[in-house]
């Protein structure tokens, strides 16, 4: 499976924002779905974790 196309579930985008309220990079999250285009106009979904502090967006995970 190439690297580009790997599908990220909601808990595997959830641990990955937990981790980064451990280390405090951020101080609360919510993960949405997500969606790709490729180069051979396939699409690739999954979800992302978008990472707030201080009510801001601040990076993803």
């Amino acid at each position: 499976m190439d690297a580009d196309r790997l599908y990220v579930s909601p808990t595997a985008a959830t641990k990955a924002a937990n981790k980064a309220i451990t280390e405090h990079k951020a101080d609360s999250f919510h993960v949405k779905p997500s969606r790709k285009r490729n180069d051979d106009r396939s699409w690739d979904f999954g979800f992302v974790a978008v990472l707030m502090r201080g009510g801001r967006p601040v990076g993803f995970a």
